[in-house]
């Protein structure tokens, strides 16, 4: 068996050498950088400078030069281009000026042929077909006429049916009662009272001065009451005036009205003034 070392034996360590020698290479490398730095010629690193600043001034111009030949070339070639077009258009208007001249010259032809009997029958042919022209406007004049009235009648025809009116009868509880009539549309109502009808919107029924005088007239009539005819799309329409009403205290009812048509109130008419 070996023997085993002896852990207190001294070791030798050479970092402080290398150490020194580091340091000794680096200061020796200063002094040849600052030796080098000292026999430099200020001159030389002007005239150095200078030059880079020349050959930057020459690339640019070089980089101007090279853009301008691009574009020189590119309005070459549009010029070349526009020549081609004129060239091509100045040989159609000469083609088009000699087919003129050829034309024109086989007109003159046609005319020193063409004798003093042809133009005469030419002449009586054109005055007759003036004279049926002229009796042939009266008739022509007469068949717009007619054909304006078949328009309107075809037009007539394919209107649809009027809807037949609507007859609002008297009876029920509402026997005995000063009625007014209100129409209650989608978005309106019609007033029957007066010699005209009036319609207000139903968005205006709080506002209407129409309406509101309307129910201040009913309310000071004993037996005054509104009925509201209600169409088939104005039940919306009727419990906005049917609140209204009842906020002014208004005695109302309603009727249903049954199709699009006229409301008639003939028979409500004929018992006032009786």
């Amino acid at each position: 068996m070996g023997r085993r070392r002896n852990k207190s034996a001294p070791s030798i360590s050479l970092f402080p050498f290398l150490s020194i020698l580091a340091c000794v290479i680096g200061v020796l490398t200063l002094l040849i950088s600052a030796l080098a730095l000292g026999q430099i010629d200020p001159s030389a690193v002007e005239e150095a400078e200078q030059r880079f600043v020349e050959q930057e001034q020459r690339a640019a111009q070089h980089e101007a030069l090279s853009q301008g030949i691009i574009t020189a070339n590119d309005r070459i070639t549009e010029l070349k281009r526009m020549i081609t077009e004129a060239e091509t258009a100045q040989k159609q208007v000469a083609a088009a000026r000699a087919e003129l001249e050829q034309l024109e010259a086989e007109r003159q032809k046609m005319l020193a042929k063409a004798n003093d009997k042809t133009s005469a029958n030419l002449l009586a042919e054109a005055n007759r077909l003036r004279v049926r022209v002229a009796e042939l406007e009266p008739e022509l004049k007469e068949t717009k006429e007619k054909i304006a009235e078949l328009k309107a009648e075809l037009a007539d025809r394919r209107k649809p049916p009027e809807p037949a009116k609507v007859m609002i009868r008297p009876g029920g509880s509402g026997v005995g009662l000063d009625p007014s009539f209100v129409e209650c549309a989608y978005s309106s109502v019609v007033i029957y009272e007066g010699d005209k009808p009036q319609r207000v919107r139903r968005a205006d029924l709080a506002t209407s001065d129409v309406f509101i005088d309307l129910l201040k007239r009913v309310a000071e009539r004993p037996d005054g009451t509104i009925i509201f005819l209600v169409r088939t799309d104005g039940l919306g329409t009727y419990y906005t005036a049917r609140s209204i009403a009842r906020a002014n205290y208004v005695r109302n009812g309603k009727l249903p009205v049954v199709g699009d048509g006229e409301i008639d109130l003939t028979l409500f008419n004929a018992i006032k003034k009786h």
